[in-house]
């Protein structure tokens, strides 16, 4: 059986019109012979030059997937960006980049080795200084308060990753009361960015805090935030900081959905549509916290999406996300997490949910999108069939069939790069498997000629895959 993953693929394939993908990035021996020829005279004693350097060192370690972290640390890399890092001469800007590299190393992707001065207490009266700055007299200079906020924001991301990834993480935030200098300070900051990050962090913490009292600071501190934040400009901080903390931690998830997060999200998206036929990004990110939830959701949370109010803010409150009508402006950003949203829901396979699909006439909507829809909507509604066919409900596949999609969704085979039509030709598999008379239907549909079309576009990893499956339709 088709998996979820395919869904996905189809939502994740959307920015150009022939759908090629994207360049890899650097090899592992091209980013060693970049990296060398920038170390051989990092750091420069030109200011100029250094500022190249850092950030063509940032460049390399972005365009390459799979970092060799090992082969770094025995170079003096590590040593002379650490003697950087704690220099007072450089700018705010220096040092938030110098912040971003540092975070790399104690970040996800380094699994293999660990770095010694991550756990001096120079390094982290360091990290406690720059969260600092926000209260010192450097921050009353105008021209300070952007680039120290965006250092106070590189410095709580590191100490993210410090917390959870660092073997003495936990005890050493908790020992230098870091978590006091959030709940105190950057909570109670004027900057809404500030907030956010803080926030995010503080979700992170939650539950190793051991305080009660404390605990319920905390919890009171972020339910407040979540409810009483309305201005846009401050909630698109929040909800994208919010999003990409209940991404990455399970827990912050839960409690955030136990806090109304959904409600707040459903709240903000009827606001926007009472402004206007647009999709900024703070509904974007209020979307991507739905669909979020009703993909990875557990029971409990999936109640409470459903009682929060969001399949009528999507959906029939003023005008649907999947209304192709020219007078509104709803970008594939905001229409590819709607289509997550909801073939995440169908993958359920809930009966009352998939009742409210049906009664609303929602598979049908999506049937629109692929018959008269733009090539990108086209391709992110596929995730939605593809979610039908791999529960079988019979129901949806009627609809699918009584508006003749099938006959639309072929002819995009002729129009795809070779990595989407390998997963054209997973969902006809995986269709022709799952409903009694789909042969007949797509051999009716000029499925073999479409074949004939594209048979020189196959990809030699999945030719012989694409030749049994047109076997099965010439037996």
């Amino acid at each position: 059986m088709m998996s979820s993953k395919l869904a996905d693929k189809f939502l994740e394939l959307r920015r150009t019109h022939r759908f090629e993908k994207k360049e890899d990035g650097f090899t592992e021996i091209q980013f060693l012979e970049l990296f060398q020829s920038e170390l051989s005279t990092f750091p420069s004693n030109d200011i100029v030059e250094l500022s190249y350097q850092i950030s063509n060192f940032i460049k390399y370690f972005k365009m390459t997937p799979i970092i060799p972290f090992k082969l770094i640390s025995e170079t003096n890399f590590l040593t002379s960006l650490y003697s950087l890092f704690m220099n007072d001469s450089l700018s705010y800007q220096f040092l938030t980049n110098i912040t971003y590299i540092l975070g790399i190393f104690i970040g996800p992707k380094n699994v293999e080795c660990d770095i010694p001065f991550y756990s001096e207490e120079s390094f982290i009266h360091r990290l406690i200084y720059f969260l600092q700055l926000p209260i010192s007299p450097q921050y009353s200079i105008p021209t300070n308060v952007e680039p120290i906020n965006n250092l106070v924001i590189q410095t709580i991301n590191l100490l993210v990753y410090f917390f959870i990834n660092h073997p003495n993480g936990k005890q050493i935030i908790f020992s230098y009361n870091i978590n006091i200098i959030f709940e105190k300070q950057l909570m109670v900051s004027n900057n809404t960015k500030l907030i956010s990050f803080a926030s995010n962090f503080l979700i992170q913490i939650l539950p190793f805090i051991s305080n009660s009292e404390e605990k319920e600071f905390v919890i009171s501190l972020v339910s407040n935030l979540i409810k009483t934040t309305n201005d846009t400009h401050s909630l698109t901080h929040l909800l994208n900081c919010l999003f990409l903390c209940m991404s990455e931690n399970e827990q912050a998830r839960i409690f955030l959905v136990s806090e109304g997060i959904c409600e707040k999200c459903s709240e903000v998206i009827k606001n926007i549509k009472d402004i206007g036929n647009f999709t900024p990004w703070i509904t974007i990110h209020a979307i991507k916290i739905l669909a979020l939830v009703g993909n990875v959701g557990n029971n409990d949370e999936l109640t409470l999406l459903m009682n929060s109010n969001c399949f009528h803010s999507l959906f029939t409150y003023k005008y649907s996300f999947l209304d192709l009508s020219p007078t509104l402006r709803i970008d594939i950003d905001a229409f590819s997490p709607v289509c997550s949203f909801i073939s995440g829901l169908i993958l359920k396979n809930n009966e009352l949910i998939n009742s409210l699909f049906l009664d609303n006439n929602i598979i049908q909507h999506i049937c629109n999108v692929i018959n008269t829809g733009p090539f990108d909507k086209k391709i992110c509604s596929m995730s939605v069939i593809s979610s039908v066919i791999e529960i079988k409900n019979i129901q949806m596949y009627n609809i699918i069939i009584e508006c003749n999609v099938i006959s639309s969704i072929l002819p995009l085979m002729s129009d795809a790069s070779r990595e989407l039509t390998h997963l054209f030709i997973l969902f006809l598999n995986n269709l022709l498997d799952s409903f009694h008379g789909s042969l007949e239907l797509l051999q009716n549909s000029g499925i073999l000629n479409i074949f004939d079309s594209i048979y020189n576009e196959i990809d030699e990893n999945c030719l012989e895959e694409f030749e049994l499956t047109i076997k099965r339709f010439s037996e």
